[in-house]
């Protein structure tokens, strides 16, 4: 009889940690999301890295969106951004200032850059931005100020 209890034991354990692997599994990388929820939509914004919304979906259901979750862990994100930091495919939605042909016109940084209309500007794209305010259902964020551009950008999710 010990032996059978010592049996179900182990056999509910090896269960127990396999489920738990695969919700850490299911969970990787939204440590790094802001999480925001209204009703049923739950949506997710990487602040740290572009303030892209990255994830949209019915409460405990599937992103909506295509995702790369290797893109949301620091280790993916360089130490700083600088003028020609390359995108890479980190999916999610984003905003760019338009019109798209003005992107590198009005700036000294690179001047043989002057006219290009790609890619968009890296440190709106992918820099770091601040939270100025948050609930549960609604954020708002800033860009660092862009030495390409001299835009400073502030979006508000709710």
């Amino acid at each position: 009889m010990r032996s059978w209890l010592l049996i179900r034991a182990l056999l509910t354990g090896l269960l127990l940690t396999g489920v738990l692997q695969a919700c850490a599994a299911e969970s990787a990388g939204t440590e790094h999301l802001i999480v925001l929820r209204s009703g049923d939509l739950e949506v997710g914004i990487l602040a740290d890295f572009g303030g892209k919304l990255v994830w949209v979906s019915k409460a405990g259901s599937a992103n909506f969106l295509r995702e790369n979750r290797a893109h949301w862990l620091p280790a993916a994100w360089p130490e700083s951004v600088h003028v020609n930091f390359r995108r890479a495919a980190f999916y999610g939605t984003t905003h760019w200032l338009a019109p798209q042909e003005h992107w590198w016109q009005q700036q000294d940084l690179i001047p043989e850059r002057q006219g290009d209309d790609w890619p968009p500007d890296p440190f709106l794209e992918f820099g770091r931005y601040q939270i100025l305010e948050r609930t549960t259902s609604a954020v708002t964020i800033i860009s660092p100020p862009s030495p390409v551009s001299g835009v400073q950008m502030k979006k508000t999710f709710q």
